[in-house]
């Protein structure tokens, strides 16, 4: 078997692995949590995804397009993503926070509204992930 074809089988089976436990996960959070936890567990996850895409704002093609170009260091990369991310983290938290003070969101009406707040803590690390991802393929490239 070619080198391609060992690629594409290792991605394929990865993503049908992580399609699995996805499809797991989803029927034992659904069975833990109930209809009313399993709609705060979304709104979880859609405040920390909306965070990333708000503040990513495709760092990651602009850092591997200057990388490619020779224009610009692993180390510069790592650097500037790194504060970048920090202070786009520490924005967001600040702005959902003042929202919940503020009582401008309906967050306090659910059962766990912690969870708000612990998924605003999910974006530095969501952030992270991507960001090293990113990385990865510059240093791959």
């Amino acid at each position: 078997m070619s080198n391609i074809s060992r690629h594409v089988l290792k991605t394929f089976g990865i993503k049908v692995l992580y399609a699995l436990v996805n499809f797991l996960t989803g029927i034992i959070i659904a069975r833990i949590l109930g209809p009313t936890g399993k709609g705060e567990y979304t709104m979880v996850l859609l405040v920390s995804s909306m965070g990333v895409s708000l503040g990513s704002m495709n760092i990651g093609e602009t850092a591997i397009y200057f990388f490619n170009k020779k224009k610009i260091s692993l180390g510069t990369i790592l650097a500037s993503d790194s504060m970048f991310i920090l202070s786009s983290s520490l924005i967001y938290i600040a702005i959902i926070f003042c929202l919940w003070k503020l009582d401008l969101l309906p967050w306090k009406e659910l059962s766990h509204p912690h969870l708000i707040l612990f998924a605003c803590l999910l974006v530095p690390l969501i952030f992270l992930q991507v960001h090293f991802l990113d990385i990865l393929r510059c240093n791959k490239q």
